[in-house]
């Protein structure tokens, strides 16, 4: 898969946006966590679209499990 796993995507996701809707539910939304996760969208994503096609990253994944 191209962003890993559907459930680590939406756990990814559900602990991004668990201060929101807390927030959301208890007061309002605080700035900080819009500009979180517009952040996240905007860099995250793409980041680890770039990343995970390296071949210097599957080196490090390759170390990292037969380590």
């Amino acid at each position: 898969m191209l962003l890993g796993s559907p459930a680590v995507s939406g756990a990814i996701f559900v602990f991004i946006l668990a201060g929101p809707i807390y927030n959301l539910i208890t007061r309002r939304i605080h700035p900080a966590y819009v500009c979180g996760v517009l952040f996240y969208i905007a860099v995250g994503i793409p980041a680890r679209l770039a990343l995970g096609a390296t071949p210097a990253w599957h080196h490090f994944v390759h170390w990292v499990i037969n380590r």
